[in-house]
């Protein structure tokens, strides 16, 4: 997903907490952060984990107005859904 962004010409970073895939992503050419350090100026926010609780409520109401969050794995528990109501 994140080459093909970037081959798109979006500005992909990859925010990555398992070492070996964040260095899977450096020797590709992405850079990597963590989602705090980002969270406040990216656009868009794709999980592709599988693991549950990548995006809390405490992220999105630092994301910019109108940022588009979506889950690409296998759950839906990635993205904090209950959180927002």
């Amino acid at each position: 997903c994140a080459a093909a962004l970037k081959q798109a010409g979006a500005r992909v970073i990859v925010t990555e907490i398992d070492p070996i895939c964040a260095l899977q992503a450096l020797m590709g050419g992405l850079p990597v952060l963590t989602l705090e350090d980002v969270v406040s100026e990216a656009d868009i926010f794709v999980t592709t984990t599988g693991n549950k609780d990548i995006i809390m409520v405490d992220h999105m109401k630092k994301m910019k107005n109108n940022a588009i969050v979506c889950n690409i794995g296998h759950f839906d528990n990635e993205i904090d859904m209950h959180g927002l109501e």
